[in-house]
């Protein structure tokens, strides 16, 4: 099982920016379909879907904005560690 993960992990390194962009956009497509179908189940009235898909959009643009950053930022520690070893 450790070696299943290991070796997803390992893909998951080598993904290509244009890659990782196409996943996060994935993920977010994603994530406002839950929110879209959630309103719906829940029958939340008009001035609360515009509220909530606002919501939505901020934290889409926070993570867009942010993400980058962190995967940066862990990137150069895995190396930094690599080279320690």
């Amino acid at each position: 099982m450790h070696t299943k993960i290991a070796s997803a992990r390992s893909r998951a390194a080598r993904l290509s920016a244009n890659e990782l962009n196409q996943l996060l956009n994935l993920l977010l497509t994603l994530d406002q379909t839950v929110v879209e179908l959630s309103m719906q189940i829940y029958d939340l009235p008009q001035p609360h879907r515009l509220a909530m898909r606002e919501q939505n959009r901020r934290l889409h643009d926070a993570v867009r904005e942010g993400l980058p950053a962190v995967l940066s930022k862990r990137a150069r520690m895995k190396k930094s560690q690599a080279s320690v070893r």
